[in-house]
């Protein structure tokens, strides 16, 4: 097993069939894996950051964290929404050291607080505006961008007000290309990248 200080959340990697490993290179994890701990199919993995909690992990319907401290422990998973749409996967944008939002396609928007060595805070945020919450999401400058999947709004970002993530505005979108649905979005410099599900690039 590899020495503590050697990771961090760019190391683990989730699997095609659900499960959590090493990426390519690295030979074990901190404690073993997450087996001992989660027995259904992990849905998202994001990096933690904050005292100690390296990772953040949804499987199941629960959250949980990676405590570094001591010999390194899973805290106390925290009840979230269901699992995610069909041919999905849910997926953590992290907006601050301690706090991830927890996008569950075609469910809800949670946002994820885990300071200190408690167990995750995970609370819902209104979405209403949003005819079916897509499976690609980011953040970019002061803003949180989030694919919109519904069958006539395949082709729609919606963005939520500045620096509130918890706040999102009907009015407050744009559509990209044809009706094919979004695929990934991400950053490079100062331009948002959008990658629409017939390898358009946006």
């Amino acid at each position: 097993e590899q020495k503590k200080g050697m990771w961090s959340g760019d190391n683990l990697v989730l699997y095609d069939d659900g499960r959590l490993g090493p990426r390519t290179g690295f030979t074990g994890l901190p404690n073993g894996t997450l087996d001992a701990v989660v027995q259904t199919q992990t849905e998202a993995v994001g990096y933690a950051d904050v005292d100690n909690a390296t990772w953040i992990v949804y499987s199941g319907t629960n959250v949980y964290t990676w405590d570094e401290s001591g010999s390194g422990q899973w805290r106390t998973g925290t009840a979230a929404p269901g699992t995610a749409a069909a041919g999905t996967r849910s997926v953590f944008v992290r907006t601050a050291p301690g706090v991830n939002y927890l996008l569950t396609p075609g469910n809800a928007l949670h946002s994820c607080t885990h300071i200190g060595n408690a167990a995750a805070t995970v609370t819902a945020i209104t979405t209403s505006v949003f005819t079916s919450l897509g499976d690609a999401a980011c953040l970019y400058r002061e803003r949180m961008y989030v694919a919109d999947d519904g069958v006539s709004t395949a082709s729609r970002v919606r963005y939520s007000a500045a620096n509130d993530y918890t706040s999102w505005s009907a009015d407050d979108y744009f559509d990209v290309g044809n009706e094919s649905p979004i695929a990934w979005m991400g950053w490079s410099g100062d331009r948002l990248i959008i990658v629409k599900r017939n390898m358009e690039l946006w």
